[in-house]
């Protein structure tokens, strides 16, 4: 993880930030995560999963895709409620 000028740490390898001293760890990587988009990879990696397993959920829209262009980009929170929600579909 690369610090960037300010002593901050950049958090593009897709991997969430080290929580802060205090007790705020949890609010404070749920705000980093609500506001982070990510690409196709980038999901994959988060997820554990192949590129071309994001490639069918896009394609089943079994998670949320924000297209521009020809580009893709996911929000991680709305992808981990969709795929929360079907989990608790599955098991219903």
């Amino acid at each position: 993880m690369k610090t960037t000028e300010g002593g901050n740490q950049d958090t593009s390898s897709g991997l969430r930030p080290p929580a802060p001293h205090g007790g705020e760890g949890k609010d404070a990587s749920e705000a980093v995560k609500a506001d982070r988009y990510v690409t196709r990879v980038e999901l994959a990696r988060i997820l554990k999963v192949s590129v071309r397993k994001v490639d069918s959920m896009i394609a089943g829209k079994e998670i949320p895709v924000l297209r521009l262009g020809k580009a893709v980009r996911f929000r991680l929170v709305d992808v981990e409620r969709r795929l929360d929600e079907a989990m608790q579909e599955k098991n219903a």
